[in-house]
């Protein structure tokens, strides 16, 4: 992800997944989307106490902590 730009970071990750014969929520979909974050993004939202256990939590999560 460069830049905190989360909204192209998320559609280029959907662009790819798909590309690749895969679905969002396929089983190991959600390690790489967040293998591509900053770390500092990561590891804040990994620290919060609401569960983000869904591509899709993870990147609502993501876009909050982004605005922020």
């Amino acid at each position: 992800m460069k830049n905190n730009d989360i909204d192209k970071y998320i559609a280029a990750f959907e662009h790819l997944i798909i590309r690749a014969g895969r679905e969002c929520g396929a089983k190991g979909s959600l390690e790489m989307f967040k293998q591509g974050l900053r770390k500092g993004i990561h590891y804040t939202i990994s620290q919060r106490d609401l569960i983000t256990q869904s591509l899709d939590d993870w990147q609502t999560a993501t876009r909050c902590e982004v605005e922020r």
